[in-house]
């Protein structure tokens, strides 16, 4: 059987008490083991990737499911208020890296996410 790209979906960001919670489902390996998966996150693009972002939230254990990364929002909400961010689930197998579609919050001025 031939290998293909895994299967992977964003799902809900939410913050509560200092963490930012990001969902993510891997949903088909491709046909070969899922070695790492996670969430990317960035600023400054829309679509962040591994090589392009400010961070990798990497989930401990990789195969198919739902699954969720935090983040303490000290170490997300560096940027000024106002700024938006843009965060991706990923999956890794032996063929190639995939994402999920992009999901974004802002930082208002008066503080927290929207």
């Amino acid at each position: 059987a031939s290998t293909t790209t895994p299967t992977v979906a964003t799902g809900t960001i939410s913050h509560s008490g200092g963490i930012v919670s990001m969902v993510g489902n891997c949903t088909a390996t491709g046909g070969a083991t899922v070695t790492a998966k996670g969430h990317v996150a960035a600023s400054n693009t829309s679509t962040p990737t591994l090589s392009s972002n400010m961070f990798t939230v990497t989930h401990p254990t990789g195969g198919t499911g739902s699954y969720t990364t935090t983040k303490s929002t000290g170490t997300i909400l560096t940027g000024p208020n106002g700024t938006t961010y843009y965060f991706r689930a990923y999956a890794t197998n032996s063929q190639c890296t995939a994402y999920g579609s992009t999901v974004s919050f802002l930082v208002p001025n008066s503080g927290g996410i929207e």
